[in-house]
């Protein structure tokens, strides 16, 4: 809810606002941290050797995992351990992601030309993992100090937020620039792994934590080559599904994930309610939860 390409009254998301493509306007992530997400989405039941790497190179594509965060350490190892299962694979870390002197994600953008340029002789798809760092905390170690506003939007923290929203924005920008120069067709999904809110005291900013809505609600948007406008899903679709929607993009029929891969890109409800895990002892549903709306850059 921080980004112009949901509503957002800055524009902090340029490109992602106007992009034709598939706009998921409720997609809830399984997990409000990363641990818990990814090993929710990117993995079929939680099993370490089922998941969308696996899936992927077990339907002849080429795999690559490209990432800006860490190869080892305890908050790195769910998505690190898919980066190495990937025919090839990049980290700008090698050891946990907050060991490491800051590096933007933009450093990402040159190792993946490269990768892009390989030749294919065999003709295989392709699959193409980009990690970032995105929007985490601390935020100011996200962004260049340069590139910030002279006045401060909302907060220090919060400007630094809302920059390295935009510097995400430009980055996909990019991405789908030098696809569209390759020449061939594509399809790029962004997501993020999970939502933050405010802390209940102290200054302006935006913290990890698991009671409300958007610890959970998150961008998801589907760009494609042959996009032709710019369409909008606005059911609520659950980041427990993702694996099964991944696999039907990819255009793989798994037996295990075709029901729900079938419905996944389009506007059928779940047939569920929506479950997120918190950490609690039963997963609360995400409709009970509380808002925590955008803080407002007029009102603080």
């Amino acid at each position: 809810d921080y980004t112009s390409a949901y509503g957002y009254p800055l524009d902090t998301t340029p490109f992602l606002r106007q992009t034709k493509g598939v706009i998921f306007d409720n997609y809830i992530s399984a997990g409000s941290r990363t641990v818990p997400a990814l090993w929710r989405e990117l993995y079929y039941q939680m099993r370490g050797n089922d998941n969308i790497i696996s899936l992927a190179k077990q339907a002849k594509f080429e795999t690559f995992w490209l990432s800006n965060q860490g190869a080892k350490g305890i908050f790195d190892n769910v998505a690190a351990y898919l980066g190495k299962q990937a025919d090839q694979s990049f980290f700008t870390k090698k050891f946990s992601f907050n060991l490491h002197k800051k590096l933007s994600d933009m450093a990402l953008l040159t190792p993946f030309q490269a990768v892009l340029n390989q030749p294919n002789s065999k003709k295989q798809p392709r699959l193409f993992v980009l990690h970032l760092m995105g929007s985490h905390q601390n935020f100011c170690d996200r962004v260049a100090e340069r590139t910030l506003p002279e006045t401060r939007i909302i907060s220090k923290s919060m400007t630094c937020y809302l920059e390295s929203l935009k510097q995400t924005d430009e980055q996909i920008r990019q991405i789908v620039q030098m696809l569209k120069n390759k020449g061939e067709t594509y399809s790029l999904i962004y997501f993020s792994d999970h939502g933050l809110s405010r802390p209940k005291t102290g200054d302006l900013t935006l913290v990890h934590g698991e009671q409300f809505k958007q610890n959970y609600r998150v961008p998801f948007i589907k760009i494609s080559s042959d996009d032709t406008a710019r369409t909008h899903i606005q059911t609520a679709r659950s980041g427990f599904r993702l694996m099964a929607g991944l696999a039907n993009w990819l255009g793989i029929d798994e037996p295990q994930l075709l029901a729900d891969g079938q419905t996944f890109w389009t506007d059928t409800p779940d047939t569920k309610p929506i479950e997120v895990f918190s950490g609690a002892e039963k997963n609360p549903l995400y409709e009970m939860l509380d808002d925590d709306p955008a803080i407002l850059p007029d009102k603080p």
